[in-house]
């Protein structure tokens, strides 16, 4: 069965990045490039896991991640993605509910264990 993932990402070079790594996975991606459009998808469409870059035109991964726990009373596993590599960072990240936290660059590794961690935590 294919992993459903709505992937944030407003860097043109990450998104192909990140495309190449998941092109081979059992995933159905569906692609967005800002907050905003991320918070108008998840309104329309069922995903396993949402993966969120922090930093984002629009709305940024705090105020979606908000949206899905607060608005939504969602709690679809969400991976951070971010280019800040410090404790302070990640421990936002995860008081602000997401479930994971990467740091970019991200090895193909890193990103494919993460995945499959939060979404094992899925019961279906």
């Amino acid at each position: 069965m294919d992993i459903r993932i709505l992937f944030a990402e407003d860097d043109p070079l990450n998104r192909l990045v990140f495309n190449a790594i998941l092109k081979n996975q059992s995933c159905l991606i569906t692609w967005v490039e800002n907050g905003l459009q991320a918070i108008e998808v998840f309104k329309e469409s069922n995903f396993d896991l949402v993966v969120l870059d922090i930093r984002m035109p629009g709305k940024n991964g705090y105020e979606v991640t908000q949206f899905i726990r607060k608005e939504r009373h969602s709690m679809i596993p969400v991976l951070a993605l971010t280019a800040d590599q410090s404790v302070s960072e990640k421990r936002r990240c995860l008081e602000a509910g997401m479930n994971g936290y990467l740091s970019k660059p991200v090895s193909k590794e890193a990103l494919l264990e993460e995945i499959r961690r939060l979404t094992a935590l899925q019961t279906r």
